[in-house]
């Protein structure tokens, strides 16, 4: 299932406070500690958790521009 970027914003942000435990925030937003668990561990290793799909929408905008990775955040993309 997919879920909006809304959403993760608010896991990560509750889980960066270090009040609430993953299991805490499955029962809080009701997701699956699966789900919970990868976004946190994307966060943590990367400090990006955002759907893999908008990241190949991004790469396939990178390459389709000719641009270099570091490029994009020049551009006004969002």
């Amino acid at each position: 299932k997919a879920y909006s970027q809304d959403l993760r914003d608010r896991v990560i942000a509750l889980y960066k406070t270090k009040k609430y435990t993953k299991t805490e925030l499955t029962k809080i937003f009701k997701l699956s500690y699966q789900t919970v668990f990868k976004w946190i561990k994307r966060y943590e290793e990367s400090n990006d958790y955002s759907s893999p799909q908008f990241g190949i929408r991004l790469h396939k905008y990178i390459v389709d521009q000719g641009l270099q990775d570091g490029d994009a955040c020049d551009k006004a993309l969002f």
